[in-house]
């Protein structure tokens, strides 16, 4: 799907390009070649299911990563607070009625990813010190962050993420050559 990168960032702007890039393609890849159902069900009693932590994670980079540092959404934000579903109990996401299928959500990462991309676009290092358009939100605020702390905060996130969701695929037995966790810089 992606080949392999060799890694040489030379400025802070570039090793965040890179380490979200690898992000984004292994959140991608982790929810390749499952079947709607797979997405939906639940391999472990208690835990949420990958398409519950896929628009979780979505949910996340598109506020840290997108809104707080130009102030657009690249996604529907009206949906955001549906899938928002940190610290609640896995029951109350049982009845999410219509879900995305794993291609709208591979779509949503694609466009979430340009997205992203977009709001890197000349930034410099001075600026990934500062607030960025997050000086605008109440997490901020709340938080004082930088633009640097938003971006590794959805790193950080969506990777702990991720890694659930091959726990999860391991679980149900979705693991195979063709569907397996890799690198994409090195």
């Amino acid at each position: 799907m992606y080949k392999a990168q060799a890694s040489k960032p030379r400025t802070l702007s570039e090793s965040i390009h890179i380490a979200l890039d690898e992000m984004l393609k292994a959140l991608e890849t982790s929810i390749a070649g499952l079947s709607n159902a797979q997405l939906w069900s639940h391999p472990i009693e208690g835990r949420h299911n990958i398409g519950e932590i896929v628009l979780h994670v979505l949910e996340n980079i598109d506020r840290h990563a997108c809104y707080f540092q130009v102030g657009t959404w690249a996604l529907d934000h009206e949906q955001h607070e549906r899938n928002d579903f940190h610290a609640r109990p896995v029951e109350d996401g049982a009845d999410l009625g219509d879900v995305p299928g794993v291609e709208e959500l591979s779509a949503q990462v694609r466009t979430l990813k340009a997205a992203v991309f977009r709001t890197l676009e000349g930034i410099t290092d001075r600026e990934l010190y500062s607030p960025r358009y997050g000086e605008q939100t109440y997490w901020w605020q709340q938080r004082g962050r930088l633009s640097i702390d938003a971006y590794h905060r959805v790193i950080w996130h969506a990777n702990a993420h991720t890694r659930q969701i091959w726990c999860l695929r391991g679980a149900m037995g979705a693991v195979e050559s063709d569907h397996f966790p890799r690198q994409f810089w090195h």
